[in-house]
């Protein structure tokens, strides 16, 4: 099983940054096109470029809504910041999302592969101090 961002129903692999590291670390340096989720907190979210080569398209969501969505231009410093509070943020390679119906208002969910759930387990244990 596989990561899944589902938009409208339509189910799209998608690789989930779980750690910390993957959170921070995100698409830099990765040339391939490749959607990528970062579920979070509720908060505002920035996001910026600097070391990411491929032009992005920025989902923002909350509570299963996407609630905005931006443009990201590859190795910008300028910050993309959402307009919204967020608990997930999904990049996509610019141009996919005008291939689809993906608009504001529209629902999103993650579905975890049992990977990504074991480090979500492994940080939890890890934050409470049983490891």
């Amino acid at each position: 099983m596989t990561d899944l961002v589902i938009i409208n129903k339509i189910k799209y692999p998608v690789k989930i940054a779980v750690t910390p590291e993957e959170q921070s670390y995100g698409l830099m340096n990765c040339f391939v096109p490749t959607i990528m989720a970062f579920p979070s907190k509720k908060n505002y979210k920035s996001f910026w470029m600097k070391d990411t080569p491929i032009p992005l398209d920025l989902i923002f969501a909350c509570d299963g809504t996407i609630v905005d969505i931006q443009q990201g231009v590859p190795y910008s410093l300028d910050h993309i910041e959402s307009r919204h509070l967020s608990d997930l943020v999904v990049e996509f390679p610019q141009g996919i999302l005008n291939h689809f119906p993906i608009d504001l208002g529209d629902k999103i969910e993650l579905q975890y592969s049992i990977k990504s759930i074991a480090k979500k387990y492994d940080l939890t244990i890890r934050k409470q101090g049983a490891l």
